[in-house]
């Protein structure tokens, strides 16, 4: 299966790249490939940060064998994304050969163009107080606190049409989320009641 994760937040999304890069590793062959630089980069948490010298657009620009490319720790395989962007520019070819070329059951990607592929699973990270007007992506979670309460956004996460996988109101959340993506699951988002309504308006 083949794993599209965006986001706009950085953290929210390497950190569950990597959690759910970790939890699939524990039953199948899985690879983490990342697209994109950022203040906290999948190498950082496998604790291999500034020791890794090629990354995935040497590999495209033909500077480097696949093998060659792939980090593989006890935890999981991975790739770095680019660590000067404006060195190449992939193309949807690219990345589909680059998945043709590798055999591992799950594939994971961050920061990609949900459309690159049609067989896969595309996810976005949204956060609570910032919703888009649109989602591309075929699932969904929003960034919320611990008070995050999603029946006072009903309206707004069914009006997407995407599959709602549910909040992120604590960290042990991620490791949820991500196996709810895995299993396909969708949350039905309960409504508020009557009284439950009033008690809302008047505390």
């Amino acid at each position: 299966m083949i794993y599209i994760i965006n986001s706009d937040n950085d953290r929210a999304r390497v950190k569950f790249v990597v959690t759910l890069a970790k939890d699939l590793a524990k039953a199948s062959k899985t690879i983490l490939i990342s697209n994109k630089r950022n203040d906290e980069n999948i190498e950082d948490y496998f604790g291999m940060d500034e020791i890794i010298a090629y990354d995935l657009y040497d590999y495209f620009m033909g500077r480097i064998d696949l093998e060659d490319l792939i980090v593989k720790t006890e935890e999981a395989h991975f790739i770095i994304g680019p660590l000067l962007d404006d060195k190449f520019s992939p193309s949807e070819e690219d990345f589909n050969k680059l998945v043709a070329d590798l055999s591992y059951e799950n594939i994971i990607i961050e920061s990609l163009e949900p459309n690159y592929f049609k067989e896969k699973k595309s996810l976005r990270i949204v956060e609570g107080d910032s919703m888009p007007a649109d989602i591309k992506e075929e699932y969904f979670y929003i960034l919320g606190d611990p008070d995050f309460d999603d029946r006072r956004m009903k309206e707004k996460i069914e009006s997407y049409g995407k599959k709602y996988l549910g909040a992120y109101k604590a960290p042990g959340d991620t490791i949820e989320l991500a196996r709810s993506l895995v299993r396909g699951d969708a949350k039905t988002v309960a409504k508020i009641g009557f009284f439950e309504k009033l008690k809302m308006k008047f505390s």
